[in-house]
C-alpha cells in the first residue's frame, strides 16, 4: 500500500482525519492524536471469523499470531461497522484486495 493516495480530511472544528499511513505521521507533531479502528478485514466464513476475532482479542493486532491470521488462505470481507458503515457485500480471495476495498470506501465515505 505504499504507492497509495493519502486522503486527509480537515473538519470545520479543526479535527483532522487521516487513514493510518506513514505520510500522516506529521500530524502527531501538531498535538493530541486519537487512533481508532475504522474497520475489520476479516474472514468471510463465520467459523474462521469467530476464531480470528478470538485470537485477536487474546493476542492483539500486532505480533506473530496476528501476522499468522493475516496469512490465512480464506475468503475475506470488509466490516466497516466500527465507523457506522456497512459490511461490504461479497468476499475476496486475496486479503490485499479486501484492504483496497476498505481504503476506497473509507476515503469516499469517511468525512
Amino acid at each position: 500500500m505504499s504507492n497509495q493516495e493519502v486522503s486527509v480530511i480537515i473538519r470545520e472544528d479543526g479535527n483532522v482525519i487521516c487513514l493510518d499511513h506513514p505520510e500522516c505521521e506529521c500530524f502527531r507533531e501538531m498535538g493530541r492524536v486519537k487512533t481508532r479502528r475504522a474497520s475489520h478485514v476479516e474472514p468471510y466464513t463465520r467459523g474462521y471469523r469467530v476464531t480470528f476475532h478470538l485470537l485477536r482479542w487474546i493476542f492483539g493486532d500486532i505480533g506473530r499470531v496476528s501476522d499468522w491470521t493475516r496469512s490465512w488462505d480464506v475468503l475475506w470481507r470488509v466490516n466497516l461497522t466500527p465507523v457506522g458503515g456497512p459490511i461490504l457485500p461479497g468476499a475476496t480471495i486475496l486479503r490485499e484486495a479486501a484492504l483496497r476495498r476498505e481504503v476506497e470506501w473509507l476515503n469516499k465515505n469517511l468525512t
